[in-house]
């Protein structure tokens, strides 16, 4: 299906337009292309108003799906504000009309106002037509400086237009007239031009609520549109980082970075993360075992206190440059390379790269890797995805070692060995892992050399889809012939049947089981063990 095409041309600017902010209402009619569905949707919402005579009653599609349509994007996210009455008690006209009309109805959910989960008016969802539509009511909001959870009441037009993030988020659609509303008075403006620039002062906007901050990355790089000068300045300053810092919780923070890496620009997006001073807040590193005395104060729950485990712009610069040549390798390797795995694996894997080999002490006083402390605790990010960068790095590192030890210029059973074993342990991440090594060397032209030489030998030794083959005897069968039980040993006669499978590929099932015969069976390493207590025995009754 062919995507239509924005109602006006967007062109980027070479350098944004400052504006006097006069918040001066513009309307513009016909701006707007609704789908047939859309326009039955809002031919209901106005019949409701003439049937129940609900003449003050103003219905304004406001956001995202007003961007969304003005940048020729369909959008299936519709949410109505409303001027003089309640989200639920429009819905209920709206069922009345439709049941009136012989259209199936739905029943109303009402997500009732709830403080402490950032509902602070009552919402009311509903399908109509088979669309399901959001009901509330037009907003104005103030903050309390502990806190970026705001509190609100009912509001203009003009107070819900500057309480929202961006210009480019504050238009509405005008249900009634069918014309695009901007009380910014440069929202139009600056999604033509290209630009993210907040309604207020960014300075405020950004004390009210820090996490605009990181979204200001993200819509910049979903769009690929220009972040505003005083958007750029305000980031940078040390009170704005420190709100972020201390009234965002991890949770919000990981989300944001996971859908910048999501976008079309991830490079960019961890480039402003960097020139924002933001490194070290956004991938925060953990202070050994220390837990916050206080609480996060939007979650609740027990958080690490922050580090100085090392200057998060120093290796930020590092994990920025290892980001940038990756995408540079990745670009050229289009053509030729397997699929690569997910965005935030792969952008994650290289921005951490400088972390790799360290460790921190965790709440349970365990060492385990920075990178998955960075990513589990402080990103909040599922521990899958932790593990796969960890393994990905895991990789980069056994391969530059090979690199960097020209082991690849004389090939032979023990550098074969160590590939089979290293592809088994992680398997399809292994592409991944050879352009990390590449990206992470100081030459980059020898190591990519380097890397079409090794990537020769994997091929060649069969031994790209290692990791998927099924073990010619299976633990089963191990124990019968050695005549031990499961355990350590197991293990270890596991793990030498397939060293002999890696360097005899063709071998056959029996010649693996010949093979099996000579090995000796492993010892039991002693154990320390605790003394039990002996039981006592029950007395009977």
């Amino acid at each position: 299906m062919m995507k239509r095409r924005p109602s006006f041309q967007l062109v980027r600017p070479k350098k944004i337009p400052v504006v006097n902010r006069l918040y001066k209402t513009m309307s513009h009619p016909q701006l707007v292309r609704l789908t047939p569905k859309e326009e039955q949707i809002f031919e209901v919402l106005t019949g409701t108003i003439k049937r129940y005579q609900l003449g003050g009653t103003i219905v304004r599609v406001a956001g995202g799906w007003v961007r969304d349509k003005l940048l020729g994007r369909e959008s299936h996210d519709i949410d109505l504000a409303l001027n003089n009455c309640t989200g639920k008690n429009f819905a209920e006209y709206v069922n009345r009309y439709l049941q009136e009309m012989g259209e199936k109805t739905n029943k109303i959910g009402v997500i009732c106002a709830n403080p402490d989960q950032s509902k602070h008016l009552e919402t009311a969802k509903v399908k109509v037509l088979g669309q399901e539509l959001d009901f509330v009511n037009l907003r104005a909001e103030t903050y309390e400086d502990s806190s970026r959870i705001p509190e609100m009441r009912f509001g203009t037009a003009l107070e819900d237009a500057l309480r929202r993030d961006f210009t480019i988020n504050s238009l509405f659609y005008n249900v009634n007239e069918k014309t695009v509303e901007d009380f910014t008075g440069v929202g139009l403006q600056d999604i033509k031009l290209g630009i993210i620039r907040t309604p207020l002062p960014s300075c405020e906007t950004f004390k009210d609520d820090p996490l605009r901050i990181l979204r200001a990355i993200r819509f910049a790089t979903r769009f690929a549109f220009e972040i505003d000068e005083d958007i750029m300045h305000s980031a940078q300053k040390v009170e704005i980082s420190q709100a972020l810092s201390n009234k965002v919780s991890r949770e919000r923070i990981g989300v944001e970075l996971k859908e910048m890496l999501d976008s079309k620009q991830p490079l960019r997006a961890l480039q402003l993360v960097l020139s924002f001073g933001l490194v070290a807040i956004v991938f925060r590193i953990p202070l050994d075992a220390l837990p916050k005395v206080e609480p996060d104060p939007d979650s609740g729950a027990t958080t690490y206190q922050e580090s100085g485990f090392e200057d998060g712009e120093d290796w930020g610069h590092e994990g920025i440059r290892i980001v940038s040549n990756l995408t540079v390798q990745m670009e050229e390797e289009l053509s030729s390379m397997r699929c690569l795995p997910a965005n935030d694996v792969v952008y994650l894997s290289a921005m951490l790269q400088p972390l790799y080999g360290k460790t921190v002490r965790n709440l349970k006083g365990r060492k385990e890797a920075t990178i998955v402390t960075v990513i589990r605790d402080s990103l909040k990010l599922r521990m899958s995805l932790a593990n796969d960068v960890l393994n990905v790095n895991k990789g980069c590192h056994v391969f530059a070692e090979i690199m960097n030890g020209k082991e690849h210029k004389t090939p032979g059973p023990e550098l074969r060995l160590k590939l089979g074993k290293l592809i088994r342990e992680i398997k399809g991440l292994w592409s991944l892992s050879l352009l990390l090594a590449v990206a992470s060397q100081a030459d980059i032209i020898a190591a990519a050399k380097s890397m079409k030489e090794i990537e020769g030998l994997i091929h060649q030794w069969n031994l790209t889809k290692f990791y998927s083959l099924k073990p010619l005897i299976d633990g089963k069968g191990i124990m019968q012939i050695k005549s031990i039980k499961g355990g350590p040993r197991l293990g270890i006669l596991m793990e030498q049947l397939w060293d002999w499978r890696i360097l005899n590929p063709t071998g056959s099932k029996d010649e693996c089981l010949e093979y099996l015969k000579t090995l000796p069976i492993p010892p039991i390493e002693a154990q320390t063990t605790k003394s039990k207590k002996p039981q006592k025995k029950k007395k009977k009754q």
